[in-house]
């Protein structure tokens, strides 16, 4: 990323991405409003290594592609409410520096520019 570019973040509730549509929904969102950066509450995903590709379906163009980093812990909460992540777009992906996992409540990213 340029220095002095203009980056774009957000942050959203979205309650849960385990539920079918969820995460295309995320990425339909994150399109919709030109969101580079957006950190994700309760996303009930307890694995803190995995890293999801979501995409946004279009019909006549490219689909927008953002990667989702979590952070979890599967003994955090026995009502599996918890789970934090950062969605990143491509052009932001392409800047991360650091991938920051704290706990199912805490993490960061550090980004280039």
């Amino acid at each position: 990323m340029k220095p002095r570019s203009k980056l774009h973040i957000g942050a959203f509730n979205v309650r849960t991405l385990c539920q079918i549509g969820q995460q295309a929904s995320l990425a339909r969102t994150l399109e919709s409003h030109t969101i580079d950066v957006c950190c994700v509450s309760e996303t009930r995903i307890q694995d803190p290594s995995v890293v999801i590709h979501l995409t946004s379906p279009r019909q006549d163009e490219e689909p927008a592609r953002y990667t989702l980093r979590v952070s979890g812990d599967a003994m955090a909460s026995s009502r599996e409410l918890a789970g934090v992540g950062i969605a990143l777009s491509m052009r932001a992906e392409q800047a991360l520096l650091e991938w920051i996992h704290v706990n199912s409540r805490l993490c960061a990213v550090r980004l280039n520019g």
